[in-house]
C-alpha cells in the first residue's frame, strides 16, 4: 500500500463498507489508529474514533463537538458518499476522515503523512453543509455527476435500480458493469435519490431508456440537460453558489460576519452562504486553505477594514482569478487609506450605528456580483 500507509502494519480484511454497506477491501493500520478502504464508490479513509463515535450505516453519530439521530446520521453519510465519489471521478486527493476534537489534539507527526496524501474531512464540517443541500441544488448535482460519468455525448447512463413501481426502491442485486448509485445521486439518503432523478425527467432533463426494467434503468441525457449541467459547473445555478469572505480575525469582524455578512449571504434574494476560513476545521497549511476557497466561490467579499498584508494578498489572488469582488469598508477606519489599485473599485462603507442599510446594500452588492460570475462564467464550483 503507498500514500502513507505501510503494508507490513496494516490488516487486510474483506468487510462491508461503514459508508456504503458493500462488501469491500479494507486495510487497518493498528499502531496509527485507522482504516482504508477500497470499494467502488471509491477510495477513502478513517480514524478508528470517527467509526466508533457513529460514522457508519445504522448508527448515531455522536462526538464532543456534535450529537445527531440514526436519521440524521444517515443524512451525513449520504453527503460524505458523494464527496467520496466525486474525488475518485475527478482525481482529487481520497477523502480521510477524523473528529474535529481528534484534529484539534493531534500531534504534528501524526498528521503530517496524512495530510499530504489524503484530503481531511470533519463529520462536523460536513453536517454545517447538510441542512442548507436543498432537493433542487441535490438533483442538479445528480445532473452534473450523470455527465461526468457518462463520457461522451448520448452515451446514457446504466443505473443497477429501478423506477417502477414509483418511487421504486435500490434493486437488491448489484451488477459489476452498472453505475454504482451511491455517491453519484449526490447527497441522497434513502429513497431520495429515485425521487431526485424523477425529478430530472419531470424536469425534461434526462429521458428513461427504453430497456428499463424493475431492476435496472437507463438514463439519458437531453439537450437541455447537457446545457443546465454545464450552468451547474460553472456555477451559474444559484443553488451551487458560495461566497468567501475576506477579512482580519477580530472581535469586530466576528461581529460583522454573524449581524451582517452571515444573514446576508443567506437571504432568498441572495442565497449565496459566505463562508470564513476560520469555521472550517482543517489540518491544510492556512494559506493552501484559503487558496482552495477562494478558488472554489462563486464570489468573493472583501473587508478592507484594518490595514492588513493576509487581506491584501488574498484579495490580489482573487482579482487575479478574475472573481467578481464585492469591496467593503468601516466607515470611519481612522487615517487607513486602500491602496491606489483599489481605491478605483466601488468600495461599500459601513458604520456599526447604521447597520441596517449596510445589510441593504450588501445585498444588493452581492446579488450585482453574482450576475457578473454567471456572465462570465469565472466560478469554479463544482470543480
Amino acid at each position: 500500500m503507498a500514500n502513507g500507509w505501510n503494508p507490513t502494519l496494516a490488516n487486510h480484511s474483506r468487510a462491508n463498507s461503514p459508508l456504503t454497506g458493500v462488501e469491500c477491501d479494507q486495510w487497518h493500520d493498528i499502531l496509527r489508529c485507522v482504516y482504508m478502504f477500497e470499494e467502488p464508490l471509491g477510495s477513502w479513509g478513517a480514524t478508528d474514533y470517527v467509526l466508533d463515535y457513529g460514522f457508519k450505516q445504522a448508527a448515531k453519530y455522536h462526538s464532543p463537538d456534535l450529537s445527531l439521530t440514526e436519521k440524521e446520521t444517515e443524512r451525513l453519510l449520504a453527503y460524505a458518499r458523494s464527496v467520496v465519489w466525486e474525488a475518485a471521478r475527478l482525481g482529487k486527493k481520497r477523502p480521510f476522515f477524523m473528529s474535529a476534537i481528534g484534529i484539534r489534539e493531534a500531534r504534528e507527526e501524526d498528521i503530517a503523512p496524512l495530510r499530504e496524501n489524503w484530503h481531511l474531512l470533519t463529520p462536523e464540517d460536513l453536517w454545517r453543509d447538510v441542512p442548507n443541500i436543498t432537493f433542487e441544488e441535490k438533483a442538479l448535482r445528480t445532473l452534473a455527476n450523470l455527465v461526468l460519468v457518462e463520457g461522451d455525448i448520448g452515451n446514457g447512463v446504466w443505473l443497477p435500480m429501478g423506477l417502477r413501481p414509483y418511487p421504486g426502491g435500490f434493486a437488491a442485486h448489484r451488477d459489476p458493469q452498472g453505475t454504482a448509485p451511491e455517491g453519484l445521486l449526490y447527497a441522497a439518503a434513502g429513497k431520495e435519490g429515485l425521487y431526485l432523478l424523477h425529478h430530472l425527467i419531470e424536469q425534461q432533463l434526462i429521458v428513461e431508456g427504453e430497456d428499463h426494467s424493475a431492476q435496472d434503468l437507463s438514463v439519458y441525457i437531453t439537450p437541455k440537460g447537457y446545457a443546465v449541467a454545464d450552468q451547474v459547473r460553472l456555477g451559474e445555478r444559484r443553488e451551487v453558489r458560495r461566497a468567501f469572505l475576506v477579512c482580519r480575525f477580530t472581535d469586530v469582524m466576528d461581529d460583522m460576519f454573524v449581524t451582517c455578512y452571515k444573514p446576508t449571504g443567506e437571504h432568498p434574494d441572495v442565497g449565496c452562504p459566505i463562508q470564513r476560513v476560520k469555521d472550517v476545521h482543517h489540518v491544510d497549511r492556512i494559506d493552501d486553505k484559503i487558496v482552495h476557497m477562494i478558488e472554489e466561490a462563486t464570489i468573493v467579499v472583501v473587508d478592507l477594514t484594518e490595514q492588513n498584508f493576509n487581506v491584501a494578498f488574498e484579495a490580489g489572488y482573487a482579482l487575479a482569478l478574475g472573481k467578481p469582488i464585492v469591496w467593503t469598508m468601516r466607515e470611519d477606519a481612522g487615517d487607513f487609506r486602500p491602496p491606489f489599485d483599489i481605491q478605483s473599485h466601488n468600495i461599500l462603507r459601513w458604520h456599526p450605528d447604521r447597520l441596517d442599510e449596510f445589510r441593504e446594500a450588501l445585498r444588493y452588492r452581492m446579488i450585482a456580483a453574482l450576475d457578473k460570475a454567471a456572465a462570465v462564467g469565472v466560478a469554479k464550483w463544482p470543480r
